[in-house]
C-alpha cells in the first residue's frame, strides 16, 4: 500500500489522509488474516517511510500504528516517489496507491513505471466532498496548500469551470488506467469503510471471502 501524505491530503472537512489511513489499516488486517504479505510506503516529495512486506497480525499492527501517526505535509512529487518505491528490492505484487492525485507533474508516469516494473496496480482516488461538489456563497481567494504562491480569486463562474475541469481530469485518469489494466476506484473522504467496500465490490475490485 502506497499512501500519499502530501499537504493536500490533509484538507477536507473529512480529511483525505484520515480516510486513506483507515482504508489502508483495514486492508492490512484483511491481508494479514488471509496469511498474505502486506507492506506500507508513505510518500510526498519522496518516500518518507517504508515498511517492507511481511506476514502476520503483529506485522499488520505495526503498519496500523504507522498509519495512525501520519501527518499531511509537503509538496507532492508523485512520479519521483513511485519510481523510488518501484526500484526498491521488493517482491512484485499488488500495489494499492491511495492519493488525491493532485500533483504538479501529474501521476501517470509513476503509475506507468509501477506497471513496467511488474506490479499489478490499483489506484484509489480520494477526494473530499468539497472538492467533488464545491459551493461558494460569495467570492473568495484560494491559495495552493502545497506550493503557496499568489492567491486566486474564485467565484461562481470559477466553480462552474472547475467542475468541468475536474470531470475531464477524472475521465483522463480513467482513460489512462483502463488500457494499462490499472484498477481505478474513486471515493469520497466522507465515506465509511463499509461504503467503500460496497463500492469496490460493485466495481469488481473487492471480492469478499
Amino acid at each position: 500500500m502506497l499512501v500519499d501524505a502530501s499537504a493536500s491530503m490533509g484538507t477536507g472537512r473529512d480529511s483525505k489522509l484520515a480516510f486513506a489511513s483507515k482504508v489502508a489499516a483495514a486492508l492490512a488486517y484483511v491481508v494479514a488474516a488471509n496469511q498474505e504479505r502486506v507492506g506500507l510506503a508513505v510518500f510526498a516529495g519522496d518516500l518518507r517511510q517504508v515498511i517492507a512486506p511481511g506476514r502476520g497480525r503483529v506485522h499488520a499492527g505495526r503498519i496500523v500504528r504507522a498509519l495512525g501517526a501520519l501527518e499531511a505535509g509537503g509538496a507532492s512529487d508523485f512520479n519521483r516517489s513511485l519510481r523510488q518505491y518501484a526500484n526498491l528490492p521488493n517482491h512484485r505484487g499488488l500495489a494499492i496507491v491511495i492519493t488525491d492525485a493532485f500533483a504538479p507533474a501529474g501521476i501517470e508516469e509513476g503509475l506507468a513505471y509501477l506497471v513496467y516494473r511488474g506490479f499489478e496496480v490499483m489506484l484509489l482516488h480520494v477526494l473530499a466532498d468539497e472538492e467533488l461538489a464545491p459551493v461558494l456563497h460569495e467570492p473568495v481567494e484560494l491559495v495552493d496548500v502545497e506550493s503557496g504562491g499568489a492567491p486566486i480569486a474564485a467565484d461562481a463562474a470559477t466553480v462552474a469551470a472547475y467542475r468541468k475541469e475536474l470531470d475531464a481530469f477524472i475521465r483522463g485518469l480513467e482513460g489512462f488506467c483502463a488500457p494499462r489494466r490499472i484498477l481505478y476506484l474513486r471515493a469520497s473522504s466522507s465515506s465509511t469503510f463499509d461504503e467503500f467496500a460496497a463500492q469496490a465490490m460493485r466495481g469488481g475490485i473487492w471480492e469478499p471471502r
